[in-house]
């Protein structure tokens, strides 16, 4: 056999173990994504706020820029 048929071999034997063992899984549902009890609403909304008042901070610093002839 030539190396090109080999790697072809190998190749579909590799597909072949891989599909088979997905097959081989069960087939229930998946998990479903557990959702937080209390979401943090207030939180978000303060670290917002945060944010948003540290930009307006730092947008009412002044440039120090002196007399530029």
């Amino acid at each position: 056999m030539s190396a090109h048929v080999k790697r072809v071999l190998a190749a579909l034997a590799v597909g072949f173990v891989a599909t088979t063992s997905v097959m081989a899984q069960p087939q229930d549902l998946p998990p479903r994504p557990r959702r937080a009890d209390n979401p943090p609403a207030l939180w978000n909304y303060f670290v917002g706020i945060v944010i948003v008042a540290a930009i307006g901070v730092a947008s009412t610093i002044p440039s120090k820029r002196g007399h530029q002839d």
